[in-house]
Parts: structure tokens; C-alpha cells; sequence
């Protein structure tokens, strides 16, 4: 009977000295970014536009990042610069003619170029560009 109540005592003082860590910035899994996130909000084109499109960002591969807008594909480096700051470089993409979808190619490799830092939100990504503007993209793999 006394090696049970040992036993008790035991546990229990193991989980009073494991519930007093607390989370801190240090010790809080960041978010994953390294999924594929869907374009669902883009100043300029409707979300009919979007979805038709299959717009979307692919982070799997950090620090390339893959990205298609509905005809090419698109490839850049993503570099954090510290914090929330990102900057991408080394744009590049395939050449292809698909008149549906070269405004909405041009419009975000453009946004992308000025992009200055992210967050992210749940189960969305926010890229902010350098005039403040923001792109919304919600996570493929959540329902």
C-alpha cells in the first residue's frame, strides 16, 4: 500500500514540474509554411478568376518556390530576411502563349517582385508588397 501511494506521489510531482513550461517564442512551433498555398485573394481578379485559374504558390521545396497561374510555370528564390521580411530573386518561368492568363501571370510576377514580408494566419499566407498592397492564399491541404 505504501509503495502505491510512492508511486502516486511520484507521477504527480513529475507532472506538477512539466506543467510549469510555459510557451515562449523560442519553444512555439512556427506555423508550416513549407506547403502549397492557393491564390484566393488578388487585387484585380475575381476569385472565379483565381480558382479557374488554379492559382498557387508551391513552399515545399524552400528556398525555391514554384508558382502557377493558370498556363506557365514560375520559379523564384525566397529569402527571410529577418522576422516577417521576405524578398524573392531569380525569377524565371516557361514560356508559353495562353492569352487567358497572361494578365494574371504578369500581375504576380510583378507583385512578387516587390514583396516585402509575410505572415501567416491560420491556415492563410499573406504576402504584403513594398506599396502595402497584400495576396491572400489559404492552404491547400486544409479543408
Amino acid at each position: 500500500m505504501i509503495k502505491r501511494f510512492a508511486w502516486v506521489f511520484a507521477a504527480a510531482g513529475l507532472a506538477a514540474c512539466s506543467a510549469g513550461v510555459l510557451p515562449s517564442a523560442e519553444n512555439t512551433p512556427q506555423p508550416n509554411i513549407k506547403r502549397v498555398w492557393m491564390l484566393a485573394d488578388f487585387e484585380g481578379f475575381s476569385r472565379e478568376q483565381l480558382v479557374a485559374a488554379e492559382a498557387r504558390m508551391d513552399w515545399r521545396q524552400l528556398p525555391r518556390v514554384y508558382a502557377y497561374m493558370g498556363c506557365n510555370q514560375l520559379m523564384m528564390e525566397a529569402k527571410q530576411t529577418g522576422g516577417d521580411r521576405m524578398v524573392f530573386s531569380n525569377g524565371t518561368s516557361t514560356r508559353m502563349y495562353c492569352a487567358e492568363t497572361i494578365p494574371l501571370e504578369y500581375s504576380f510576377m510583378n507583385y512578387v517582385a516587390g514583396t516585402k514580408s509575410y505572415r501567416i494566419e491560420g491556415h492563410t499566407l499573406i504576402l504584403r508588397n513594398d506599396a502595402g498592397k497584400e495576396a491572400r492564399f489559404v492552404a491547400q491541404d486544409w479543408d
